[in-house]
């Protein structure tokens, strides 16, 4: 078949309009994980113009199946000049492998209490709370940190907590791991109260 003259000047056209479009859409706020809401810590630690002190302490480490691992620490930000501070919590997890992922989610001091709430409930949550063959319970935080208690094949609980959206990096647990989940995240409320003092 012979394309007309017309035609095929237009054909390159439009395939170029196309990657243009695919590129445009791909690096829209859609996909962008620079778009999502900041955190209270995030926001502090990103203005220039001042000496910030980072003061944190490693509260404890957890390891998880397949080789992940996460690690919960207290922050602390101070503004040199004005003296102003905010508190927080970080959980970092990393995916074992080569090519695990791995990312930080960021809890505000007065987010924290919500979360030892939220996943104290889903601690006690089983197969009871639906009529469905099988359920998950998921507490999710501002930052995408999200824990969640979900039922397996072999009809036990498990507990997988992820952090970040789009690519978020993964740590599995055996449900009998819920409490050191939960006693890391109290003693780094507990810390948070002891620094204030």
């Amino acid at each position: 078949m012979i394309l007309h003259p017309s035609y095929r000047l237009k054909l390159p056209l439009r395939v170029i309009q196309l990657v243009i479009a695919s590129i445009v859409s791909i690096n829209s706020p859609l996909f962008s994980e620079e778009q999502k809401e900041k955190t209270e810590i995030e926001i502090f630690e990103s203005r220039s113009g001042m000496v910030l002190i980072k003061g944190y302490t490693i509260i404890g480490e957890m390891t998880g199946k397949y080789d992940s691992r996460a690690e919960v620490v207290v922050k602390e930000l101070t503004n040199a000049s004005t003296g102003d501070k905010k508190f927080g919590i970080s959980i970092e997890i990393v995916e074992g492998g080569r090519n695990g992922a791995s990312n930080t989610s960021f809890i505000d001091e007065p987010e924290i209490d919500s979360l030892l709430k939220g996943i104290e409930y889903i601690s006690k949550i089983d197969k009871a709370a639906t009529k469905q063959d099988n359920f998950e319970a998921t507490y999710k935080t501002k930052d995408d940190l999200s824990i969640t208690v979900f039922s397996t094949k072999d009809g036990k609980n498990a507990l997988a907590v992820k952090s970040g959206k789009f690519h978020p990096a993964k740590l599995f647990l055996s449900i009998s791991e819920f409490k050191k989940l939960q006693d890391l995240f109290a003693a780094a409320k507990s810390r948070i109260i002891s620094d204030r003092k």
